[in-house]
């Protein structure tokens, strides 16, 4: 991100170098305050690193990725000069993700109650067969960001706006669906207990969750964008452009915990979230919107530039 950082300054001081002795050329000069208004096409998704050591071991996991979707933002900006501004924003993004494991197992130790002598130890094993995860983290956004622009021509001008943004999750569910058998393993039995649901070891038991995950509760996202400013009249901008983002905390608040759990007879396959022992958040997105100069907007002919008949 450093080495990114310094060679968009150095492109955007060569570009810029060259920009400004065209200057006197050019139709108009943009600065000031503006409102911006922008519509989006995302695809953003949730990124996780599993565990595969220790308890955690399965034989297959696969994600998918989300599927497209819209947003929108609000902006407030100011150029200081045609050449670089600043702005602060607001949006709602959601980060989604399908997961699959196959072939899971975990062990730990639990108690029977069940015993007349009294509470004992054993191992309880849970085999995963299959287990659909379908996850969802919806952030409020507050986006920063500078703004460097270059002029190609009288009216339009390359951008580039690299920025940070403070994620608050609004939304964070886990919706599963899956097949998991549940054993015991007693130190004085040869073989672990199974196909015994009213002793809470039940085989291929069909299982569907939901809950909310266990998410940090302020995200920071850093991202880039890239695109076009065409004008379009005295106070009015179109810009088309696209942006990548990326989470730069940690996603998750807790540690690896088991996938399965049972509290009585009542079985749960936590979201899959839980064994994972790094999360980052994706996003890739095009949009296009307007911006307006409603306060104090400064388009000025240049002295040296003639404007031809038809604009006369």
């Amino acid at each position: 991100m450093k080495h990114l950082t310094i060679y968009i300054c150095i492109i955007f001081s060569l570009l810029t170098s060259n920009a400004i002795g065209q200057e006197d050329s050019l139709i108009m000069k943009t600065k000031g305050f503006y409102l911006g208004f922008n519509g989006s096409y995302n695809q953003n998704s949730l990124k996780h690193t599993i565990n595969g050591v220790g308890d955690y071991q399965y034989s297959d996991y696969t994600e998918t990725s989300a599927d497209l979707s819209f947003g929108g933002t609000f902006e407030l900006g100011y150029l200081i000069t045609p050449h670089f501004g600043i702005s602060l924003g607001a949006e709602y993004q959601t980060f989604q993700l399908k997961s699959d494991i196959v072939g899971f197992t975990e062990s730990y130790e639990a108690i029977d109650d069940d015993f007349q002598s009294g509470p004992e130890t054993y191992t309880r094993l849970a085999e995963v067969h299959h287990f659909t995860d379908n996850q969802t983290i919806g952030l409020i956004q507050i986006p920063f960001s500078i703004q460097l622009r270059v002029p190609f021509s009288s009216n339009f001008h390359f951008y580039i706006k690299p920025g940070i943004a403070a994620g608050i999750p609004i939304e964070k569910t886990s919706k599963g669906m899956g097949n998991v058998t549940f054993k015991g393993d007693y130190p004085y039995l040869s073989e672990p207990l199974e196909n015994i649901p009213h002793h809470g070891f039940p085989t291929q038991e069909d299982i569907k969750t939901e809950s909310d995950m266990e998410v940090s509760d302020l995200i920071l996202l850093g991202s880039i964008q890239a695109g076009f400013d065409i004008n379009l009249g005295k106070k009015t901008i179109l810009t088309l452009g696209a942006r990548y983002s990326q989470s730069l905390n940690e996603v998750m608040d807790t540690e690896s915990t088991h996938l399965t759990t049972v509290n009585g007879d009542k079985y749960a396959v936590n979201s899959i979230s839980v064994l994972s022992k790094e999360t980052k958040l994706q996003g890739f997105g095009a949009f296009i919107g307007l911006k307006f100069f409603p306060f104090n907007a400064s388009y000025k002919s240049s002295p040296s530039y003639v404007p031809p008949a038809s604009m006369r």
